[in-house]
C-alpha cells in the first residue's frame, strides 16, 4: 500500500492562497466597520505599549547591564558561589538589573526635578517677554532699513503683522476659551494617572526582558528555525545579529555623543552668559540624535531665539554651534 504524500511545494501554494483569501476577507471586514476596527485599533495599542516600551527600554538599558555584570558581579559571584554556577548567573543577573534600574532612575530624577524646572522657566521667560522681543527686532529691522529701505519697507510690515495675529490669537482665542482648556487639563490629569501607570508596567515588563533575555533569544531562535529552512533560517539569524550590532551601536553612541554635545553646549552658553543655557542646550543634545537634519533642527530655533535677545549672542552661537558640529562629526562622533 502507497502511503500518501504532499509534496512541500504545492503545500507552500495552498497555504498562501489561504492565506490571501483569509486577508482579504479580512481587509474587506475592515473596511466594512471601519469605526470599530479604529476601536479595536485603539484598544490593542493600548494593551501592547507597556510591552514595546519595555522591550525597547530594556534593549537600550541592555549595555549597562552588560557592563555591570562582566565588570562587578560576575567576578563578585564566582568568588561567592565557587560550587554553583547557576547561583552565580542568577546572583550577577540580579545585581545588575537592580543596578541598571538604580542609574536608569536617577537619570530620570534628576532630568525631572533638575532640567524640567528650568525649562519650564525659561519657556514662561520666552512668552512674558514676547514684547521686549518684538521691539529688539524692529529696532535691529529699522537700523537696517536706514540702509537699504526696499528691505526694511518689507520686513517691518511682516513683522508688524505676524506680531499683531499672535496678539490676535493670544485675545480671542486663548482667553475666551479657558474654560475648555482647564476641563482639557483635567482630562489631561486623567491621561498622566494613565502615563503613569503603563511606565510603571513598562519598566516591570523591561525587568523581565533583561532578566530572562537568553531565554527570550532562545525562544525566537527556536520558532525562526521550526518556520523556515536551515538555510534561511540562519540567513535570517545571522541579519538579525548584524541589524543589532549596527543599530544598537549606533542607538547608544548616538544617545553619548548627544549627551555630550548638550553638556559641552550647556557649559560654553554658562561661561558665555547667554541667555537660556539649560533650554537650549536640551534642544541641542536631544535633536542631535535625529541622524544628518537633527542638528539643524536644533540649531535654528536656539539661534532665533537668541538673536531676539541680543543680535551678538545668536551670532556668537551660531559659530558656536557649526564649530561644535565639526568637531561632533569629526572627532566625538568617530569615537
Amino acid at each position: 500500500m502507497t502511503k500518501w504524500k504532499i509534496e512541500k511545494k504545492y503545500l507552500w501554494i495552498g497555504l498562501i492562497t489561504l492565506a490571501v483569501v483569509v486577508l482579504s476577507i479580512f481587509f474587506s471586514h475592515i473596511l466594512e466597520n471601519e469605526t470599530k476596527f479604529q476601536e479595536w485599533k485603539a484598544v490593542i495599542n493600548h494593551a501592547l505599549f507597556p510591552i514595546m516600551a519595555g522591550s525597547i527600554l530594556a534593549y537600550l538599558l541592555n549595555p549597562v547591564l552588560n557592563f555591570f555584570e562582566r565588570v562587578m558581579f560576575k567576578p563578585l559571584g564566582r568568588n561567592i558561589f565557587k560550587n554553583s554556577a547557576k547561583t552565580q548567573m542568577k546572583f550577577s543577573r540580579a545585581c545588575g538589573v537592580t543596578c541598571t534600574l538604580i542609574i536608569f532612575f536617577m537619570v530620570l530624577v534628576s532630568a525631572i526635578y533638575m532640567v524640567a524646572p528650568q525649562v519650564y522657566r525659561s519657556i514662561l521667560k520666552i512668552v512674558t517677554e514676547a514684547p521686549t522681543y518684538y521691539n529688539n527686532v524692529n529696532l535691529w529691522l529699522s537700523d537696517i532699513s536706514k540702509d537699504n529701505p526696499e528691505l526694511g519697507q518689507y520686513l517691518i510690515p511682516v513683522l508688524d503683522r505676524i506680531y499683531n495675529q499672535a496678539l490676535t490669537y493670544i485675545n480671542e482665542d486663548i482667553l475666551p476659551n479657558m474654560d475648555k482648556i482647564v476641563a482639557g487639563v483635567t482630562s489631561g490629569i486623567v491621561g498622566g494617572v494613565k502615563l503613569i501607570l503603563n511606565v510603571v508596567l513598562a519598566v516591570i515588563v523591561s525587568v523581565y526582558v533583561m532578566t530572562e533575555k537568553e531565554i527570550l533569544v532562545s525562544v525566537g531562535k527556536k520558532l525562526t528555525y521550526s518556520l523556515f529552512e536551515r538555510k534561511n533560517a540562519n540567513a535570517v539569524v545571522r541579519g538579525v545579529r548584524y541589524a543589532n550590532q549596527v543599530f544598537g551601536g549606533f542607538i547608544n553612541g548616538k544617545i553619548i555623543d548627544s549627551f555630550i554635545i548638550g553638556a559641552i553646549c550647556y557649559v560654553f552658553m554658562v561661561i558665555a552668559g547667554f541667555h537660556y543655557p539649560v533650554l537650549i542646550s536640551m534642544i541641542i543634545g536631544v535633536t542631535n540624535i535625529i541622524p544628518y537634519f537633527g542638528p539643524f533642527i536644533g540649531a535654528i530655533p536656539s539661534i532665533l531665539i537668541l538673536l531676539m535677545m541680543d543680535f551678538k549672542q545668536g551670532l556668537i552661537f551660531a559659530v558656536f554651534v557649526l564649530i561644535l558640529q565639526q568637531c561632533d562629526g569629526n572627532i566625538i562622533g568617530p569615537l
